[in-house]
Parts: C-alpha cells; structure tokens; sequence
C-alpha cells in the first residue's frame, strides 16, 4: 500500500501572494494564518494531480502541515477548490497553540501519528530544515525537496549540501 506524505504550504499550495500581504499587514503569522488570506493561494497542478494518483493507487496519502487546527475546515475547502480529492487523504495538524519551530513540530507530529515503526516510502516538503530532521527520523524514506511544483530528491543534494 504505501504511505505517501505531502506538505501543503510550498507543496501542493504556492503561499507566495498570501505571504506578500502578511508582511505588508504588520503582523506576519497573524495575517499568514488569517483563513481570509486563503483564497489568495494558487495550487501547484503538478503537485495536487501526484497526490490524487498516490490515492487512486490506494497508497496512504498523508498531508503534513504547519498550519494550526484551527484551519482544518478552511484548509480541506481550498484543497478541494484545487483539485485535491480531500476525502481520500488524512490531514496532520499543529495544535492551535503550538508555535515550535516545523522543524521540530512536523516530525513529531508525523512519528506521533505513524505510530512506532511505522515510517513512510516518500515525503514531499518544501523547508530544507524539515526534510533534513524527517530523513534523520525516517531513514528508509525517499524525501523530495520541492520548490515550485519540482520535486527533486533530497539524496542528490547531499554532495551539494556537504
């Protein structure tokens, strides 16, 4: 079956609109979270139609997020709005309150979730600082680094990260 995990900010979501307005308003993480700021985003087509595939195959398609709980409504409405068939996925949040660094909380919550043993064949992250703690977590996992809808294998950057 396969388990198969996809960030959605930078991932399957390109924020960059959302983003320029939260620094213009003041109070970035305010407004970046704000779920009016929402529909500012645009998906990334490549990156949503590879989660569908992933879960019309019958893998186990995990989204892992930063986004708080208490977008889970707003965040299910805009991937759906993309494409994303959301009643095939599981969506992993950061509680409301929980302001750690993702690259301490995405692990963490993705080994909490998985349960013990448990690890996934591919994860699909945007942040360098993540990707690099969830191979350090899961060894056996095939982790992308992406950037603008590309995927690229974090195991061909190590010669280039040193």
């Amino acid at each position: 079956m396969g388990v198969v995990v996809y960030d959605i900010d930078g991932v399957l979501v390109d924020p960059s609109e959302r983003m320029e307005a939260a620094r213009r308003a003041g109070d970035f993480w305010r407004a970046f979270l704000d779920p009016g700021l929402l529909r500012l985003d645009k998906p990334y087509p490549g990156m949503v139609e590879r989660a569908n595939r992933d879960a019309a195959a019958g893998r186990r398609v995990i989204l892992l997020t930063g986004r708080p709980e208490r977008l889970r409504h707003a965040t299910l409405d805009e991937l759906r709005r993309f494409g994303l068939n959301v009643d095939s996925v599981e969506l992993v949040m950061r509680r409301d309150r929980d302001r750690r660094p993702a690259r301490i909380v995405k692990p963490e919550l993705l080994e909490h979730y998985l349960g013990p043993g448990v690890e996934p064949d591919e994860v699909y992250e945007d942040e360098l600082g993540v990707a690099l703690e969830l191979r350090r977590r899961f060894p056996r996992a095939r982790i992308y680094l992406v950037a603008r809808g590309e995927a690229r294998p974090l195991r061909g950057l190590d010669d280039w990260l040193g």
